[in-house]
């Protein structure tokens, strides 16, 4: 997956080619618009966001992790072991890379994050639930403050879009 943010209103979320069940996932927010593209047959699907608020999110764990662990988000990592005040553990070098290591425990998730001791960038994290790896993301780039680009926020060209139904929420 690779993922682009940028403030509070735009993300872009590029999923891997699954050629045999016909995906190649693409999510492209602007808020309060969303396109929902899928790459192969070249189809997307409009949303516009209700509102009140227009800020996307990036959570790492789902709905069901308890809420300790709601702001904890992709490009919010350091910050979130920052205002947990997470153990910082001993360095360890990981694949050869030396990383600063802490990890934040609540109820029965621990979070390990790893983070490049060159560039204090995360490198890794590992979430276990009841003492089992539960999930585990390697950083292959993590990259900020670079210019934006506005044309990441967009639908691609050459893909037929198709406005979403208005769901009843009385």
């Amino acid at each position: 997956m690779i993922l682009y943010i940028a403030g509070t209103t735009y993300s872009r979320t590029e999923e891997q080619p699954d050629p045999p069940a016909g995906i190649h996932g693409l999510i492209v927010c602007a808020e309060p618009d969303i396109w929902m593209v899928n790459l192969i047959p070249r189809i997307a699907q409009h949303i516009v966001d209700p509102g009140p608020t227009f800020i996307t999110h990036h959570n790492i764990l789902d709905r069901d992790a308890p809420k300790e662990f709601s702001s904890l988000e992709f490009g919010k990592e350091i910050e979130f072991f920052r205002g947990h005040h997470a153990t910082p553990l001993e360095a360890q070098s990981l694949d050869g890379q030396l990383c600063e290591v802490s990890e934040f425990k609540h109820e029965s998730y621990r979070i390990v994050l790893f983070v490049r001791a060159d560039t204090h960038k995360p490198f890794h994290l590992d979430v276990f639930r009841d003492d089992k790896a539960f999930v585990s993301i390697r950083y292959l780039s993590y990259q900020t403050e670079l210019p934006f680009d506005p044309a990441l926020f967009k639908p691609p060209a050459g893909v037929t879009i198709m406005e979403a139904k208005p769901s009843n929420t009385k």
